[in-house]
C-alpha cells in the first residue's frame, strides 16, 4: 500500500483543524503559487474532467504531486489518478514531467458518499483568525462541481481531526487505483459515514 511521509517542521504548537480553509485566488495567492499552479494543471490533468464529481489534490513538499477525480460515465463512476514521476515543484523542467496514468471503476454507492462527503466538507469551509505557517508539509485540496467548481484546502492536519479522516479516506483512493487487494467496502463506507456524521 502506498503511504505518504509528511514532514513538519512546526515546533511550538499544533492545531487541530477541523475545517477546511477557502482556497486562495488569482489576486490573493502568493506569486510562486502564480507560477506553479497552471504546470501543475498542465502537466497532472491530462485527459481529466474540468467538472468532477469529486477531485483531491496533493502536492507534498518533497514528493511528487497527484491528482485523484472521480466522474460519472454513463451509469457508472469511474476513478482516475495521475501522479507525477518526479516532483514537479523541484524539476527543472517543470512543463515536461511525465506522468503515471491509473483508471479503475468505482461502486456506486462509493461516489455517491464520497460526493457527500466533499460536499459536506466543502460547504464548511471558513477561514481561520490567524494564518498557519510550516515549513514543510503536505497541502490538500478537495473539489467538487456543484453548480460550478467548489474548493477547500488543508495543510497538513492532525491525523485525530476531522480533516485528518478526510485525507485518510482519501488517501485509501490512491491505494485502491493502484492496488488490486484493495476494497472499498463496508470498512471504508463506514469511515466515511462516520466522518459524516462527526460533520452534521
Amino acid at each position: 500500500m502506498r503511504k505518504i511521509l509528511i514532514i513538519l517542521i512546526f515546533p511550538l504548537f499544533t492545531i487541530a483543524q477541523n475545517h477546511l480553509l477557502p482556497v486562495q485566488g488569482y489576486f490573493d495567492t502568493y506569486p510562486h503559487r502564480l507560477e506553479y499552479f497552471p504546470v501543475i494543471k498542465k502537466v497532472l490533468f491530462e485527459n481529466l474532467s474540468e467538472t468532477p464529481s469529486v477531485q483531491f489534490i496533493v502536492t507534498p513538499s518533497f514528493s511528487p504531486e497527484f491528482v485523484v477525480q472521480i466522474n460519472q460515465q454513463g451509469d457508472k463512476f469511474i476513478l482516475n489518478y495521475n501522479i507525477a514521476k518526479e516532483s514537479i515543484w523541484y524539476s527543472k523542467k517543470r512543463n515536461y514531467v511525465k506522468i503515471e496514468k491509473f483508471k479503475k471503476e468505482i461502486q456506486n454507492d462509493v461516489a455517491l458518499k464520497l460526493i457527500e462527503l466533499y460536499k459536506l466538507c466543502i460547504y464548511q469551509t471558513k477561514y481561520e483568525e490567524e494564518e498557519i505557517f510550516g515549513l514543510d508539509g503536505t497541502n490538500y485540496y478537495f473539489t467538487i462541481f456543484d453548480n460550478g467548481l467548489k474548493s477547500g484546502t488543508i495543510w497538513s492536519p492532525e491525523e485525530e481531526s476531522k480533516m485528518g479522516k478526510l485525507v485518510e479516506i482519501s488517501d485509501i483512493l490512491v491505494d485502491y487505483a493502484t492496488d488490486s487487494d484493495i476494497k472499498l467496502d463496508d470498512n471504508f463506507l463506514k469511515k466515511a459515514n462516520d466522518l459524516i456524521n462527526l460533520l452534521k
